[in-house]
């Protein structure tokens, strides 16, 4: 088995990445673009002693479950990698992921999904990187090929709310009448480098221009952007040599300088740097189910970890005697203290400083019963995990958006907690990724 060489295997799965995975002369190989039960002929792209990675030539017999992409850019984009097989297939293999990956860690739970009524069309944030066509001299917006920053010009993303297209194009046509220049990684020049839009489920739409240094010229060309579907212009600056899309200093143009939301009755204003999910619909079945499974009371003392805006504290609040947020970004804390106020409720507080430290300093002084927790897909610090542990709290909720260290955080708490249910959720339709929802209660004795 060598770099380059040409074979035929048959896929047996697929990985947590949608690649399939096949077994051939005691090498586990990756195939892009095969799915379980086909046989591809391949050409071996990497080999390495036991794993290899190959690309597909050709399809020789083809699963049931396999689709014609509904997106042109499918072979060229590494977004929506579920997108040759059925939505049905989707969920399957999501689901057959989670549960190889629990299974590894010695967890094994009848897992049920919550699928999307609409699999596209979903996302209420899109991030557009700027580039230029020197052959046709115009301005790009569209998406990094597969693996690279090369900028794909595109008219369209299946998953992108339908309005979004309209601005961008505006957008494009604004830039090639203007004298801006696209921004260039290779020596940090140009002045315009991202496009990041992000739209309420009232349909309208917050913009923020990424650029490379805050001028006179881009400050003429954010005011002059107009659209009905637009309510709030913003300025992002990032100077630095880096492929981080934003910079540390916003600078609010014209309109609202929020975006307004309501979740559950309550509203919320949602800042340009605010984390907010991007699927809003599948956020309230995930919000709902995770409310649902830790059954709280008006007796109870609950802690929202990693809590963000507060999007789950307020919504646990008219259900809990308190509730206790604790984030690390200071302006999420901001944004879920005005949140609170907007919607008049004063039973929760939110606490500004890393969970693994202001955990201890809670529980110290104050009885908790239960604690949601959402961490970042690295999962959860070792030393907050204990001081639940120590605490003796007795009921864990845990949303998780990845399922590697959901399994690590499961396996160690399970030393001291049943873990009596998991729930997948389709949060990331047409792509690999998927959200957890996992219940623990204290062992008994």
């Amino acid at each position: 088995m060598v770099k380059n060489g040409i074979i035929d295997v048959k896929i047996d799965d697929l990985d947590y990445e949608g690649l399939g995975i096949a077994h051939e002369n005691n090498h586990t190989i990756f195939v892009k673009n095969a799915l379980p039960d086909e046989v591809c002929k391949i050409r071996l792209e990497k080999v390495n002693t036991k794993i290899a990675f190959g690309k597909t030539l050709e399809i020789l017999k083809k699963s049931k479950d396999r689709i014609e992409p509904p997106c042109k850019y499918f072979k060229l984009c590494g977004g929506c990698n579920m997108m040759h097989m059925t939505y049905e297939a989707e969920l399957k293999s999501k689901l057959n992921c989670l549960k190889q990956t629990l299974h590894k860690m010695g967890i094994d739970k009848e897992i049920d999904i919550i699928a999307s009524d609409n699999p596209y069309n979903y996302r209420n944030k899109i991030s557009l990187p700027v580039g230029f066509d020197y052959e046709k001299n115009t301005f790009i917006l569209g998406f990094y090929q597969e693996r690279s920053h090369n900028i794909i010009d595109s008219d369209g993303c299946l998953i992108e709310n339908k309005n979004a297209r309209v601005i961008v194009n505006q957008i494009k046509e604004m830039l090639n009448e203007s004298n801006l220049y696209p921004y260039s990684e290779f020596d940090n020049t140009g002045d315009i480098r991202h496009v990041v839009m992000r739209v309420s489920s009232f349909g309208k739409f917050m913009v923020t221009l990424v650029v490379r240094e805050y001028n006179k010229k881009i400050e003429k060309f954010a005011m002059s952007l107009e659209n009905m579907l637009i309510s709030s212009v913003y300025v992002n600056v990032n100077p630095n040599k880096t492929n981080v899309i934003l910079g540390e200093k916003f600078i609010h143009i014209k309109g609202d300088k929020v975006l307004e939301e309501e979740l559950f009755e309550n509203k919320f204003e949602i800042h340009p740097n605010s984390f907010f999910q991007v699927n809003f619909k599948q956020m309230l079945k995930l919000y709902d189910k995770a409310i649902e499974k830790l059954s709280p009371n008006k007796d109870m003392n609950v802690i929202d970890a990693y809590s963000g805006i507060g999007t789950i504290s307020l919504t646990l609040a008219k259900h809990c005697k308190k509730v206790y947020g604790i984030e690390v970004v200071s302006e999420a804390v901001e944004n879920a203290r005005r949140n609170a106020e907007i919607n008049k409720i004063d039973n929760v507080e939110f606490i500004l400083g890393p969970c693994e430290e202001k955990i201890q300093e809670l529980v110290n002084k104050e009885h908790i019963d239960a604690i949601l927790m959402d961490p970042p897909r690295k999962g959860s610090d070792k030393k907050f995990l204990d001081t639940i542990i120590n605490a003796k709290i007795k009921k864990i909720v845990y949303i998780s958006c990845g399922p590697a260290s959901l399994a690590r955080d499961l396996n160690y708490l399970s030393n001291y907690y049943d873990i009596e249910s998991i729930t997948a959720c389709d949060m990331f339709s047409r792509t690999s990724h998927v959200e957890s929802i996992a219940l623990l209660s204290r062992k008994k004795k």
